[in-house]
């Protein structure tokens, strides 16, 4: 995503502005929580319940904020569009808003949907809205748009693999029932694994959406750490109150998972999107996760529930417009105000 700590000279503003700021990047944190999946896989495993993913999960938010936090940005495009952010606090407030809320709508029907998305159509609707299609970088947004669709086929087809090798490895170990069981065991223990260190990582990396304007307000402060303390409670708050819907929808209602197949939906959503943030491609892990699940379905000739697959289908279709027309509102609302 879109990192903004050096759009707002916070100093030179008026305290209620920055305080205001305070609110919008609390609720944008709470908004980012309520919509992380990460357990999803371990939910549907059976390794964990609803409530202990909740719990373990807030705490890991929380860790990976104040430790990653301030040195991981998700980068969609600097170059998205030719507008002047800088001190533009009104600008960039309508862009927390709109993505704030879109989550939050999202979250309230079970529906996982990307920060990415809502981001990406964010800045560009308000950058058309402001100054005309001709200060859009198209290049950039097409091939954000294309990655939008090559990262799930990606992640559908590494939970096939992934699946088939680690069947592969099952069939050798077991030989009875209580091979099976031991080997069920391990595989869940490493899905577990994993699925903290993706917590972890992906705390440090969404945090900075929700309060990166902060980061230079309390930068000389005596608790710089404040921001990214705000952002990792809001985003544990928003996992507890709303994130348990999205957690049941791809847990429950996507396909069945068991230790194995969880673990190869795991790996694979870790793998792509890791590989993408080496390359410098941006992409949902939302979507990846999704697909990766139906991947995982489809090899292991599991039932999947496409109906659920098209809802979250499109969900992604209409987060960028959405967000998009959210924030040309909220500039025209904060402009009357501010």
């Amino acid at each position: 995503m879109a990192s903004f700590k050096y759009f707002l000279p916070f100093k030179s503003l008026p305290m209620s502005l920055l305080l205001f700021t305070v609110i919008v990047s609390a609720a944008l944190a709470i908004a980012v929580g309520s919509n992380d999946e990460t357990f999803a896989a371990v939910v549907g495993a059976r390794r964990l319940t609803v409530n202990q993913a909740v719990v373990l999960g807030a705490v890991l938010i929380l860790i990976g904020s104040l430790t990653l936090g301030r040195n991981v940005s998700e980068t969609i495009s600097n170059d998205l569009a030719d507008v002047d952010f800088a001190g533009n606090a009104t600008l960039v407030l309508s862009i927390l808003v709109a993505v704030a809320f879109t989550l939050l709508l999202a979250s309230y029907f079970g529906l996982p949907v990307s920060t990415t998305h809502a981001m990406v159509g964010a800045v560009t609707f308000i950058a058309v809205y402001i100054d005309g299609a001709g200060v859009v970088n198209w290049w950039s947004v097409s091939r954000v748009f294309m990655s939008w669709f090559i990262s799930p086929l990606l992640g559908f087809a590494g939970a096939y693999v992934v699946y088939h090798a680690v069947s592969r490895i099952k069939r050798s170990r077991v030989k009875n029932l209580e091979d099976e069981q031991r080997v069920e065991g391990i595989f869940a223990n490493l899905l577990l694994v994993f699925v903290c260190i993706t917590s972890i990582s992906r705390a440090g990396n969404d945090v900075s959406n929700a309060v990166a304007p902060l980061l230079p307000a309390f930068a000389d402060s005596d608790f710089p750490l404040f921001p990214l303390l705000l952002g990792g409670i809001g985003m544990g708050i928003g996992l507890g109150i709303l994130g348990r819907r999205v957690i049941k929808t791809l847990s429950a209602e996507v396909v069945s998972l068991t230790p194995a197949t969880a673990l190869s939906v795991q790996v694979s959503t870790a793998l792509v999107t890791f590989t993408a943030a080496f390359l410098g491609i941006p992409v949902s892990g939302t979507h990846i996760l999704v697909a990766s699940f139906v991947g995982v379905g489809v090899a292991s000739k599991t039932a999947v529930n496409y109906d659920t697959v098209k809802k979250i289908a499109f969900s992604a279709f209409t987060t960028p417009p959405l967000a998009g027309i959210i924030s040309i509102f909220s500039y025209f609302v904060l402009n009357q105000f501010l």
